[in-house]
């Protein structure tokens, strides 16, 4: 819902999936998940 790339696919109660050839570092993610369940890294 929030990425702007439309990079997370998942459905509710279901481990979400990040698709790395959309992603493109941006942090909205991992700023408004409420569960912390994201973490921002640099490869």
């Amino acid at each position: 819902r929030n990425c702007p790339q439309n990079a997370i696919e998942g459905a509710p109660r279901v481990v979400h999936k990040i698709d790395p050839n959309k992603c493109v570092g941006c942090g909205v993610c991992a700023t408004v998940c409420k569960f912390g369940a994201i973490e921002e890294y640099e490869e």
